[in-house]
């Protein structure tokens, strides 16, 4: 393969992965008052589901030294997330401690992900600001990111970073929809849990993601009728039981989420299957098979009058 056909396509996967995401403040250690520095310990993500801690370094002022000692596990911290150039898990950056308590912003100083290109900051500043200026948000922010606190031009840098990433997100939303919900769902998810909340249209991004669940149930739904047609009634409860459950947990995000047609679709056809099964189950005399599977039929089964009248009748059968 070609090799500079390689590097654009891990840096479009790289842009398509650029994500914001909430970092934690794991312990604090010694303050330098001569430099005006805490150590600090992140916990970071290593790639979507895994993290581990690293050592970073973050710097307070004298006079807000004690309220950061005193507070600091109740500051959020974000942080800028993407695939690394391995593509074997992600790299973390520009992580910045939001102090609530009087309206502060911290950076952590530290360089876990660069630009392609490492130089001086001057010239690294040059790059973002033309990056910028192009509107090529992506360049933009990895060149504007992780800056010394004492760099000359940080207010120039927190402006132009203010603008770049939440147009980036824009553009990055317009992308997004772009994708099927059915054939793309796991990077649906992936792409979805980098919005931040604050994000303008973050209403849209969690209707998504209700939409993506939605359509990787209704996958496994579409699955066991496929042995339901194909009279494998019991193999049908089987992969129920094992595959659709009433929510679904998005790794990427964290959060459960409903699946909405559980209760209007999945459950009815459950409760058929069962008293099939069940059915059968007592045909061949194995009563404690029939009556653990009528016990699991719901009562807004539409003739649960007979489900009642099978359950009594298999443990008759059992007793005698």
């Amino acid at each position: 393969m070609n090799l500079r056909f390689l590097r654009g396509v891990i840096k479009q996967n790289q842009k398509n992965s650029l994500g914001l995401v909430e970092v934690k403040i794991f312990s604090i250690g010694l303050y330098d008052p001569n430099t005006e520095m805490y150590d600090v310990t992140l916990t970071l993500p290593t790639d979507y589901t895994s993290f581990e801690n690293l050592n970073a370094k973050v710097k307070i002022p004298k006079f807000q030294a004690e309220i950061f000692s005193q507070n600091f596990q109740k500051f959020k911290a974000y942080a800028l997330r993407q695939l690394n150039k391995e593509q074997t898990g992600l790299d973390v950056f520009d992580v910045t401690i939001v102090n609530d308590l009087n309206s502060t912003n911290y950076r952590c100083i530290m360089h876990r992900t660069l630009p392609v290109t490492k130089t001086s900051y001057d010239e690294q500043f040059n790059l973002g600001q033309k990056s910028f200026e192009s509107r090529n948000w992506y360049d933009a922010i990895l060149y504007l990111s992780d800056f010394p606190d004492d760099f000359a031009k940080n207010s120039v840098i927190d402006y132009m970073l203010g603008q770049a990433v939440p147009t980036f997100f824009e553009d990055k939303w317009s992308y997004v929809q772009t994708l099927n919900p059915v054939r793309d769902s796991t990077t649906l998810l992936k792409y979805l849990s980098d919005f931040p909340k604050n994000f303008k249209l973050y209403s849209d991004v969690s209707k998504l993601r209700q939409t993506v669940v939605n359509s990787i149930m209704e996958s496994r739904y579409d699955n066991a009728n496929n042995y339901f047609l194909d009279k494998r009634y019991s193999d049908a409860i089987d992969y129920i039981d094992a595959s659709i459950p009433s929510s679904y947990y998005d790794v990427y995000s964290g959060a459960s989420y409903d699946y909405e047609y559980y209760n209007s679709k999945l459950v009815p056809f459950r409760n058929g299957l069962l008293v099939i099964v069940a059915k059968r189950s007592m045909e061949g005399g194995n009563y404690d098979r029939a009556i653990s599977l009528l016990e699991r039929v719901t009562k807004d089964y539409p003739e649960y009058s007979e489900v009642e009248k099978l359950l009594s009748d298999a443990k008759y059968q059992k007793g005698k």
